[in-house]
This record gives structure tokens, C-alpha cells and sequence, in this order.
């Protein structure tokens, strides 16, 4: 739901909040900050944080591959890091290795295609999104009102980058947690608003919309055509049944050549970059993925 509760990035967030602890603990994070910022003077500290090469991308896949119980997302992490080592500042990864690097990409686009981009989740990720939507839209015109305060105020007030100094932004931020979403989501299941009354027992219920996938993206004539058939067929108002055919597309990208590479030692003490290297299947570009989401008919 990022975006969609508070209008900032979640590094903004994270940024925010390492600001915040600093100043309670007398500027202890100094460093921290300056490395996630990458003002530090050393740069390959920078990259461990932030890189096509991170250890937030090597958490997450063991993570999401097990608790989603999908073996191709597990990587040699182990391995990666022991070959991890700094060349002028920058972090680099010896050449034996590179079948570790190939893995940990290839985990990449087996999650996306099994787990990230999965219709399912793309489906229930799609209604949250809309949930919110229209729960901000009551919410501002006073039909209904949200059971957790932090939610309540974050669909009341529109807050952005600016907003991030504020104490109450912030403490209301950091109690918001899944319980307020699914305890809103349960509570407005019997609410006045035919559309928010669909998503909020449709996620409940897991009663999901139906999820159609293409690489090219769905014609105007097709979605209108969803749309009409959810009015004749579900008997709701043209503007209810336009909140329930959601269309749009997800992107994703093994890896990025020319943007921040994976530098690659050579045995014999020269720098290069990754895709100079290895097999140059993994780097076809950004892959899109078109979507069409509407509700199961009997």
C-alpha cells in the first residue's frame, strides 16, 4: 500500500525515522544515517545498503521463497558474501563466484514470475489499493469512519514529504500495522457503499477479482465491454461498476545493466562490470506485465 495511506516513498519514511531515533539518542546514528544517505566516505558501505547488489534484496528472496514455500527464490547468500570484497571504494564480488550472482538474478525472475506477479497477488494487492481509495473518498465526505484512530487520521489528512516533521504524522505512522487495516476492512463489510462494501467482503471473504494477464495492454473496447457486462450482471450504477474493472501494469527487471552494476574482480586483478561478464539473457530489459482485474461471474 505504498502510496496510497501516507504520500511518501518509504525510504522518506525510513529516513524519517532514523532522524527521529538520532535525535532521542544524542546523534549515535550519525554514521548510520550518513551510509543510507551515501554522503559516507566509504561508498561500498552505501552500496551494501542500497545496490542491485544489496543485502535488503538477499533478505527479502530467502524471506518471500520461505514463507511462500517457493525453492527457486533461495539463494547462496552465504556464499555471495564471503566473496564480497572492496576495490577503490567500491564493492565488488570475485570472479568464482559469478555462478552465485547468476543464481541470486535468476531467484529474481522466478520470484516475480511465481510469487510477485502472481494473479493472486496482484488481485488482492489491486483491491487493497482501491479499498483505500474509496475509503479515503467516505472517509473526506464523513459516511464512514475507520475503528483504528492512526488509519482514521491518515485517510482525514493527506500528508506528504513535507509532512514527515511532524511528531503526530510520524507516532500515528509507526502504530499503523496490518490489525488496523484488516480490523477497518471487517467493520465496513455492511457499510452504505456498494463499491467499498464489495472489496471489504471480497477481501474478507477472499472472494477475489479475476486476473487476466498480457504482455501487450487490454483495449479501451475490452475494458468498457467488463464494465457494462459487471452492470447487466451484477445490477450496480455505472460509476460502481467502472470502481470494480481496475486495469494497469507491473514492471519488473532482473537487472539493470549501466545503472549502479555489480562490479565483478577478475583472477587476474582487473574491474568489470557484471553484464560485460555473463550471459546476456539476463539482461533483456524491463519486463511489463498488463493486467485486467474484474469480478467473477457465475
Amino acid at each position: 500500500l505504498e502510496g496510497a495511506i501516507i504520500g511518501v516513498h518509504h525510504e522518506q519514511l525510513t529516513l524519517a525515522l532514523m532522524e527521529r531515533i538520532n535525535a532521542e539518542m544524542n546523534g549515535s546514528l550519525d554514521m548510520a544515517i550518513s551510509i543510507f544517505k551515501g554522503n559516507y566516505h566509504k561508498s561500498f558501505l552505501h552500496q551494501l545498503v542500497s545496490s542491485q547488489l544489496d543485502l535488503d534484496r538477499m533478505d527479502y528472496l530467502k524471506r518471500d521463497s520461505f514463507f511462500t514455500g517457493v525453492a527457486e527464490g533461495a539463494i547462496g547468500h552465504d556464499r555471495i558474501i564471503k566473496m564480497l570484497s572492496v576495490v577503490d571504494n567500491d564493492l565488488v564480488v570475485e570472479e568464482k563466484a559469478i555462478y552465485s550472482i547468476e543464481k541470486f538474478l535468476m531467484a529474481r525472475t522466478f520470484m516475480y514470475y511465481q510469487v510477485y506477479l502472481h494473479k493472486t497477488v496482484i488481485s488482492v494487492e489491486q483491491m487493497l489499493f482501491r479499498f483505500t481509495e474509496l475509503l479515503r473518498k467516505e472517509v473526506e465526505a464523513r459516511n464512514v469512519t475507520c475503528p483504528s484512530y492512526p488509519l482514521q487520521y491518515f485517510m482525514t489528512n493527506r500528508t506528504g514529504e513535507s509532512d514527515l516533521d511532524s511528531e503526530e504524522v510520524l507516532n500515528n505512522f509507526i502504530n499503523l500495522d496490518d490489525v488496523d487495516i484488516m480490523s477497518t476492512i471487517k467493520y465496513l463489510q455492511d457499510c452504505n457503499d456498494p463499491a467499498l462494501r464489495f472489496y471489504s467482503k471480497g477481501i474478507a471473504d477472499r472472494r477475489l477479482l479475476k486476473v487476466e494477464l498480457k504482455k501487450v495492454p487490454f483495449s479501451c473496447d475490452l475494458i468498457e465491454e467488463m464494465r457494462l457486462k459487471v452492470v447487466n450482471t451484477l445490477h450496480l450504477p455505472d460509476d460502481v461498476a467502472g470502481s470494480l474493472v481496475i486495469s494497469g501494469k507491473e514492471r519488473s527487471e532482473t537487472y539493470s545493466p549501466g545503472d549502479n552494476e555489480i562490479k565483478v574482480l577478475l583472477k587476474n586483478g582487473e574491474v568489470v562490470d557484471l553484464s560485460s561478464f555473463v550471459r546476456r539473457n539476463l539482461f533483456e530489459g524491463p519486463n511489463i506485465t498488463h493486467f485486467l482485474c474484474y469480478p467473477k461471474f457465475k
